[in-house]
């Protein structure tokens, strides 16, 4: 059940998780408090606010419930040989070594799911580190953007860089000192106030695609660090990127090896919010295509 609140001159100044503490006296923990807004499940004057320590302002409306505890789901291998495995990476999942039985040959931000290589010993891993930095690898992720795109495809060009620290995150825009970064999109279809993109990553800069989608006006929808206000209808819990497929040379056979992650059921409801489930078919056929190195 949402509750509602309005700040008032006595309460102005104090941070948004002792205000809630104040006004949930049933609240089961602090913890639980802290946990529910970093889950995206308090708005301050109609914005998605996901720190705890915001400082309140006298007039201010906030809208809070408690989300529930998330569930605890484990990287589930998806393909595997000697040397290497991929592994399919759920939402909220750190990519850090302890998660992963192996060497990461590479990572995605926490709540960007999909296909994460690992290496099964240290040449395998100096190796796949030498075709990323060649760009042998290719990668392609699904992304879900606000607003409606109408360039069929298009490739953009920048320097990103650290923008702005806060609260223990950091902000990533262009910048004149930045390194170089390049995406390519393709359009797959639009829908209510939104559109489903295939973004290929030529460079692989921190938080490269979530900046340059937003720089381009369609933040990825549910990404509340780069953008507080969104047109799609769709109340996303985490940024809604999907790291779908992998291919790459492999590093001893030379065999093209194809990687293909399931599409996340929480990125299958937001399509159907938006009218593009219909799309999903598109990827049901690519994956039968592929069948011995996609799950079904």
């Amino acid at each position: 059940m949402k509750r509602h609140f309005k700040v008032n001159s006595r309460e102005k100044g104090q941070r948004l998780l002792a205000f809630l503490r104040e006004k949930c006296p049933d609240a089961p923990s602090v913890k639980a408090l802290k946990r529910s807004v970093e889950s995206k499940h308090c708005k301050i004057n109609g914005r998605v606010e996901t720190f705890s320590t915001h400082i309140l302002k006298e007039g201010d409306t906030i809208e809070f419930e408690f989300g529930e505890a998330p569930a605890v789901y484990k990287p589930l291998m998806i393909w595997e040989d000697d040397v290497l495995a991929a592994y399919d990476k759920p939402a909220g999942v750190v990519c850090e070594p302890k998660a992963f039985p192996g060497r990461l040959v590479h990572r995605l931000d926490k709540e960007t799911s999909g296909v994460v290589l690992i290496a099964k010993n240290e040449k395998i891993l100096e190796q796949m580190i030498e075709l990323f930095k060649n760009k042998k690898v290719k990668k392609e992720y699904l992304a879900l953007v606000d607003g409606l795109v109408r360039d069929k495809t298009k490739t953009i060009t920048s320097k990103l860089g650290p923008r702005h620290h806060f609260q223990g995150q950091t902000l990533y825009g262009s910048s004149p000192i930045g390194q170089e970064a390049i995406t390519e999109w393709e359009l797959v279809g639009t829908g209510m106030k939104s559109s489903l993109l295939k973004c290929r990553p030529i460079t692989g800069r921190t938080h490269q695609l979530r900046v340059h989608l937003r720089e381009a006006g369609h933040p990825v929808v549910g990404d509340y660090l780069y953008a507080k206000v969104f047109q799609c209808p769709c109340e996303a819990k985490r940024h809604l990127l999907h790291a779908y497929k992998i291919t790459f040379p492999h590093p001893v056979t030379q065999q093209q090896i194809e990687v293909i992650s399931q599409i996340p059921r929480d990125f299958i409801e937001a399509l159907e919010v938006v009218g593009m489930a219909h799309l999903l078919e598109l990827f049901h056929t690519e994956k039968k295509q592929n069948g011995r190195n996609s799950r079904h």
